[in-house]
């Protein structure tokens, strides 16, 4: 029966700002990917799976939100076709990624609500999910 082997990858938090560089990072994964398949038999990932928090996030009270979102994301995706490169030939559809409550920004969302008001009757209440 034929195996898949997962890389799992979890709360990367990738910042422009962070002590960790993406090649220190993808170079120290490198690293033990060859200890682990020259040593422990274990064969090389088939895919990665990066879970929760793939970027710090920034807060509402952040003036400059939407600056530190934009270098989290770039340095978020030096990473993530960094890993693709190196471990999976280039091939972007080995990495699957599952965001986190980081991933998510609230001032980016807010400015997306729209306020709807709440009916005062029981019967608009309920119809409420559905408008």
């Amino acid at each position: 029966m034929p195996t898949t082997t997962i890389m799992h990858l979890s709360d990367l938090h990738r910042d422009a700002e962070s002590r960790i560089r993406t090649a220190t990072l993808l170079s120290s994964l490198g690293r033990d990917m060859d200890r682990y398949t020259a040593n422990e038999g274990i064969p090389k990932p088939d895919l990665a799976v990066i879970s929760g928090d793939i970027v710090y996030g920034v807060r509402g009270t952040d003036t400059d939100g939407d600056t530190q979102l934009a270098k989290q994301y770039d340095e978020a995706y030096e990473t993530l076709t960094g890993l693709a490169d190196r471990f999976f030939g280039g091939d972007r559809e080995r990495v699957i990624l599952v965001p986190g409550n980081h991933d998510i920004s609230m001032p980016h969302v807010s400015r997306a609500l729209v306020p709807v008001a709440m009916p005062e009757d029981a019967e608009g209440r309920k119809n409420l999910p559905a408008s």
